[in-house]
């Protein structure tokens, strides 16, 4: 049995095939609902539809069937895809909440399912990976490729996901953060980085976004989580990036470590106090953010200089040169 563990269970009836099939795909949706609960409707054999997951919201996730079997949420596409819908109506985007659930629900249907972490380019039965309705939903007004909102018809054809002609599901302001979403399931199954060593970005700390750069991209490029990244940035997972934009790196630069004198005054530029000594390599500082004349206060004896270091706390500090 394929049950996610956090999700509230209550499994439909009716209206699903009982039928185990592989899972290559994810499917986005929006229920076109306010309800934070399609469970009751589902019941209903007159409703002949049904997802695997429900997304209110708040973040909270119901599941209605089991994931090994096969739910009927996106056409020609059920046999090996996980539906997912989400609250909702046409407008509008997901919440921060919600987008951390499906990133949740993402990263275990690719630990257990083998769904590839990559976004889907067309509806056709080879593409595997992580997609949403629209992808094959026929509409002739559909923005063109390379406009993530074109649909089957911009894109070649593909599996019939709906009858439906013109279907916005799950809508033009959802679809554009779902490459987010994906970097968040990505990070989520990632192996935890290594603290970073080598901390010189060249005396800058600023990257430039380049043309289909990707928060998950630009954190593998420089070595940092994607979360210290992110942090860096003062954004979220889905904050949209922009070609020739400056991030700030998310990477501790390399910093001259000198502890407090006998005093307890603090070493810094321009000042002839004495200085003890320096802090060996690797000793690792959790700054307070306690600044004086561009010196952080550390959890240990030791100061960290450029005035940075407080927004580097737990990373391993090198001796500058």
């Amino acid at each position: 049995m394929a049950r996610m563990p956090g999700t509230t269970w209550k499994p439909l009836t009716t209206n699903f095939t009982r039928k185990k099939t592989a899972k290559r795909r994810v499917i986005l949706h929006v229920a076109d609902s306010e309800s934070t609960s399609i469970h009751g409707w589902m019941s209903h054999p007159s409703a002949r539809a049904s997802c695997h997951f429900y997304v209110a919201r708040d973040g909270s996730i119901e599941q209605y069937v089991d994931t090994d079997y096969m739910a009927w949420t996106s056409g020609e596409g059920n046999y090996n895809s996980i539906g997912i819908e989400t609250q909702g109506k046409s407008d509008g985007p997901w919440t921060d909440a919600q987008c951390k659930a499906l990133a949740r629900i993402i990263a275990w249907a690719h630990k257990t399912h083998g769904v590839p972490l990559r976004l889907m380019a067309s509806s056709k039965s080879s593409e595997h990976g992580i997609g949403w309705h629209r992808l094959g939903v026929d509409g002739r007004w559909f923005p063109t490729l390379p406009s993530m909102l074109a649909g089957r018809t911009q894109r070649g054809g593909g599996e019939k996901w709906s009858s439906a002609t013109g279907k916005s599901c799950p809508g033009d302001d959802r679809i554009p953060q779902i490459p987010g979403i994906l970097d968040a399931a990505k990070t989520l199954t990632a192996p935890a980085p290594k603290p970073a060593r080598q901390a010189s970005t060249g005396g800058t700390g600023k990257y430039t976004v380049k043309d289909g750069d990707s928060w998950w991209s630009i954190s593998r490029k420089l070595g940092v989580s994607m979360e210290a990244l992110i942090a860096a940035n003062d954004a979220t997972p889905t904050t949209t990036l922009y070609t020739g934009q400056r991030l700030n790196t998310g990477r501790a630069r390399r910093y001259r470590i000198t502890r407090a004198n006998v005093l307890n005054v603090r070493t810094g530029p321009g000042l002839r106090f004495p200085v003890l000594g320096s802090a060996p390599k690797g000793t690792i500082i959790t700054a307070t953010g306690k600044t004086s004349d561009g010196w952080v206060e550390g959890a240990t004896p030791y100061m960290a200089s450029k005035g940075q270091a407080g927004w580097w706390s737990g990373h391993e500090l090198t001796e500058e040169k």
